[in-house]
């Protein structure tokens, strides 16, 4: 029971782990185990890491880390907010402007854009007066600051 917990305390810690100086170097000193390497290669690409990038920094070959980022998927899930004027609280909008989708070899970054662009040319766009964000983690919800990728857009 309590590896199980180590063990999942390390898949989330690796989660949140940046790649530059993380996970390179954690794979360097031989830190990272051959197990978590596919998780490894998976949180470099949601980070947005090129997958020649990522074979370089964990020792890969290029063609290994292509079949992961083809094989595994990871849980997008977002969040749409837009702010009352009144009192300036965010208010989380429902579905499909709050979600989650498997992934493919994209980044948080690529999944929040075309969410955005989505977002823009629907019905559900508030008018331009009006302050709205975006959020993506990885796997669940959380606190913004453990967003995979976050972006608020002021009234223009």
């Amino acid at each position: 029971m309590a590896l199980e917990h180590l063990d999942d305390q390390l898949e989330r810690r690796l989660r949140r782990c940046p790649f530059d100086g993380g996970l390179t170097h954690l794979r360097a000193q031989d830190l990272l185990p051959e197990r978590l390497l596919p998780l490894a290669v998976l949180a470099a690409r949601i980070e947005g890491v090129d997958p020649d990038a990522i074979a370089e920094g964990l020792g890969l070959d290029g063609a290994e880390v292509r079949r992961i980022l083809r094989a595994r998927s990871w849980r997008a899930v977002w969040r749409f907010d837009v702010r009352d004027g009144a009192d300036g609280s965010w208010t989380p909008m429902t579905y499909p402007w709050r979600g989650t989708d498997a992934v493919t070899d994209r980044s948080a970054e690529a999944v929040a854009a075309e969410l955005t662009d989505a977002f823009l040319h629907s019905p559900d766009c508030p008018p331009s007066s009006v302050h709205w964000r975006i959020a993506v983690w990885w796997e669940e919800e959380d606190h913004l600051d453990g967003s995979r990728f976050r972006l608020a857009y002021p009234p223009s």
